[in-house]
This record gives C-alpha cells, structure tokens and sequence, in this order.
C-alpha cells in the first residue's frame, strides 16, 4: 500500500559546500520516481531545489503545478512563483515585437497609457534624479 502520493521538498539556492547534498539531491528524485511520488516544489531552478527538479524530470517523474487553493488546502499561507510572472512578460513582448514587425498598430486593450506608464515608474521621480547628477555645460 502506498502511503504517499506527493512530497513537498525545500532545498537550497546554492549547491552546498559538500558533494554529498547533491548526491542526496539525485538519490531523493530517483526514490520519488521509484515510488510514483510527486514533487511539489516553489519552482525553483537553482541549487539544490534546481537538481532535484530536474532528477525528476529527467527520470520521467512529475511535478504539477498547484494553484494558490491548492497550496492553501495544504496548509501553506505564502507561494512564491518565481517564473509565472517572468513567463508571461515574455509572452506579452513576444506578441509586441510581431506586432511592431508586422507593422500592426498598438492594441489599446493590451497596453497601457502614457500617463499610467508614467505612474508606475513613477518617471517624475526618475527625471528630477536624472535633473539632478547631469553635469551642467558651462
């Protein structure tokens, strides 16, 4: 009888300073592919949490991705998703780059306006710094 369907595990960004929390690494990915035991983790690609990801993967084992319910039905109150937002930035300039390629005109229902532009970067405060350390000519 199986007693365990998913793990959540936390490891480092960094490597470690002994090969052997690598090795762990490897050792605990290929355990959860033997016994058909997913991995749930916060995403990571770096160190530790980055190798043992990608054991898993590598020996055909799963990681799904939860949703913040998910997440919340377990019990956790903070999930961290480094590459969700990233994933669709690129996405979004991707589309904007064969837009401007195309030589189709910016979609308002996709963009924003100057004067939100402006807020968000808070350009005032940019201009008075950039007012501020151009050397004065004279």
């Amino acid at each position: 009888m199986k007693n365990l369907d998913q793990l959540a595990v936390y490891c480092g960004s960094a490597s470690g300073s002994d090969p052997a929390f690598a090795d762990a690494a490897r050792a605990t990915a290929e355990a959860m592919v033997r016994e058909k035991v997913q991995l749930v983790y916060g995403g990571g690609r770096l160190g530790l949490m980055g190798l043992i990801a990608d054991s898993v993967l590598e020996r055909g084992g799963v990681t799904p991705w939860l949703s913040p319910g998910e997440f919340k039905a377990l019990g956790y109150s903070m999930i961290l998703y480094p590459t969700t937002l990233l994933f669709r930035l690129v996405r979004a300039i991707e589309r904007g780059l064969d837009d401007l390629c195309a030589g189709r005109p910016l979609d308002e229902a996709d963009s924003i306006d100057f004067a939100r532009f402006e807020d968000l970067v808070d350009l005032e405060k940019w201009g008075a710094i950039e007012d501020r350390y151009t050397p004065k000519q004279g």
